[in-house]
């Protein structure tokens, strides 16, 4: 299942009772974990109602004994644990895994139990048993065509719309974190007006400009050896796609 459409089944109140979320893409997961979470906790009380874990800080036993608790005026309760792939290192024998994989044959409809992380062991019982139910949901880094697409999709959404090539220059110099994508986006529709379509013009502006502007931050702050804010500022601007050379061409320039 993608992200797209258990946001949209959560929505409507088709909630499953289990969720694997997997994938490096944090904002999908972020913001699918934030839609579960709305549609089952609804209007009831979340503080009888709710629990959030991290794997390898909690037992599993103490989540599964989390979901299997009947809810307090209310109809469902939201159980979510971060990092399942802290627990890979788990032993064969008593997994956590094999301990969800096992919950997931017989889940306890009235609570909503999400089980988030960056990778997962695709060969584990619990993944396999995911696949094979339709509760794995895939929130892997957007490939170049998908990222283009979820551009013009992100700005269509607040009434800015813009043309592919609009689209491919945007996802070219802030992708493919959507983050970062996103970010960009929201300024970029402040920046054009509502109702008014985002142009080359503007990512020029509001894109393009930041990106420069933060280099030559990254430059000053090289200058002056100040190492915690040249890292936060190389995340920002460091691209894996062209692999830095213009980042390294630009400080070669600047320190010759």
């Amino acid at each position: 299942m993608n992200p797209e459409k258990a946001a949209a089944l959560a929505r409507k109140g088709e909630l499953l009772p289990l969720y694997v979320i997997a994938g490096e893409e944090r904002f999908l997961r972020d913001r699918l974990v934030a839609e579960i979470r709305a549609a089952a906790l609804g209007n009831g009380p979340p503080a009888f109602n709710e629990d959030r874990f991290t794997a390898g800080e909690n037992d599993v036993d103490r989540v599964l004994s989390a979901a299997r608790t009947v809810p307090m005026m209310a109809a469902r309760r939201f159980i979510m644990v971060r990092s399942i792939e802290r627990w890979e290192s788990a032993s064969a024998d008593g997994s956590p895994y094999d301990k969800l994989a096992a919950y997931a044959e017989n889940p306890v409809p009235s609570t909503c139990l999400v089980l988030v992380g960056d990778k997962v062991d695709g060969r584990r019982k619990l993944i396999a048993t995911a696949k094979k139910k339709d509760f794995l949901v895939d929130c892997a880094v957007l490939g170049d065509a998908e990222l283009v697409a979820w551009v013009e999709g992100a700005a269509e959404s607040r009434g800015n719309p813009m043309t592919l090539e609009v689209a491919e220059s945007i996802a070219r110099l802030v992708g493919p974190d959507l983050a970062t994508v996103n970010d960009a986006i929201e300024r970029l529709s402040l920046y054009a007006g509502a109702g008014a379509p985002i142009d080359e013009s503007a990512v020029r502006e509001c894109v393009a400009r930041v990106r420069m502007e933060d280099t030559w931050s990254l430059v000053d702050a090289i200058g002056r050896r100040d190492l915690g804010a040249s890292l936060r500022l190389l995340a920002d601007v460091y691209d894996p796609r062209d692999r830095g050379l213009p980042l390294v061409g630009a400080l070669a320039w600047s320190f010759r």
